[in-house]
């Protein structure tokens, strides 16, 4: 039972780690934004070993792959997704929201239950 129980949190981790970021980015002000951005930063370079910028300039399905090898979830990726397109929208950044669209789609693709709130987020995206 311990064992199942230590399992079930390590699973949990990134999922409670995504959330606090999606939680500060959706503060983003202008006064903090570049505070906010780079906390954001120390953190997925420490939890994932990479910076947003890095992760912005990787092409989608390298992207995909990448967070897949870092044993990301589909449900990871999906907030993943949540993160970089509050950002996006934060700081009016397209590459950001380009990257949370092709994230929304793959996981749209490879989800076995359909989501109306998956979808509205991918045709807010397409809106911008």
């Amino acid at each position: 039972m311990a064992i199942e129980d230590w399992f079930i949190k390590e699973i949990q981790k990134p999922t409670r780690m995504l959330s606090v970021l999606i939680s500060k980015a959706a503060g983003i002000t202008s006064d903090t934004e570049a505070e906010t951005i780079e906390k954001i930063q120390k953190v997925f370079k420490e939890r994932i070993g990479v910076t947003l910028e890095n992760l912005i300039e990787k092409e989608d399905h390298t992207l995909i792959d990448f967070l897949i090898d870092r044993n990301l979830t589909i449900e990871q990726i999906e907030l993943t997704a949540d993160l970089f397109s509050t950002i996006g929208q934060k700081i009016n950044d397209q590459r950001y929201l380009n990257k949370a669209l092709g994230m929304y789609t793959y996981t749209l693709q490879n989800t076995k239950t359909y989501s109306i709130t998956l979808n509205d987020k991918i045709q807010y995206i397409n809106n911008q």
